[in-house]
């Protein structure tokens, strides 16, 4: 995330939920919060990269 620009706190505040959830959804965390955290992050990082 850090080669993208953001910091975990950065995409937190952009999708409306805390770090320490971001940070578990990266980790690979299978409830159902960090899977749809995971396709939202995607989604921002993919537009951030084509914007690049």
């Amino acid at each position: 995330m850090l080669r993208a620009g953001f910091k975990q706190k950065e995409l937190a505040e952009m999708l409306g939920t805390s770090q320490a959830q971001v940070s578990r959804a990266i980790k690979g965390a299978t409830d159902p919060k960090s899977i749809e955290l995971r396709e939202k992050m995607t989604k921002i990082l993919n537009m951030h990269e084509q914007e690049a």
